[in-house]
């Protein structure tokens, strides 16, 4: 892969992407408190749930997609917690 691009901050569940695309990466911060973060294929959380994310207080981690492909986009929720969430696709 040659490049990507970026959600930028994302700290409120949000709709990133509409469409086919590469889910690269995703880095996320627990701001506070622990956080729990969900990541799906599609326009909202019902549809297919690709990452769940359990961050423990004040700490970051980072998942490398691999490129998964994505059919309908990406919507991202914040489930639990506080977090501030950059999700880089192609």
């Amino acid at each position: 892969m040659v490049g990507c691009r970026s959600s930028g901050l994302l700290d409120a569940s949000a709709q990133v992407v509409t469409g086919k695309c590469k889910l690269v990466s995703i880095h996320v911060a627990a701001v506070g408190g622990a956080a729990i973060v969900k990541v799906f294929d599609g326009t909202d959380n019902t549809g297919k749930e690709v990452a769940r994310i359990n961050v423990l207080a004040d700490t970051s981690i980072e998942f490398d997609m691999h490129g998964v492909l994505m059919e309908n986009g990406i919507y991202y929720e914040e489930t639990t917690g506080n977090a501030a969430v950059f999700i880089n696709f192609a």
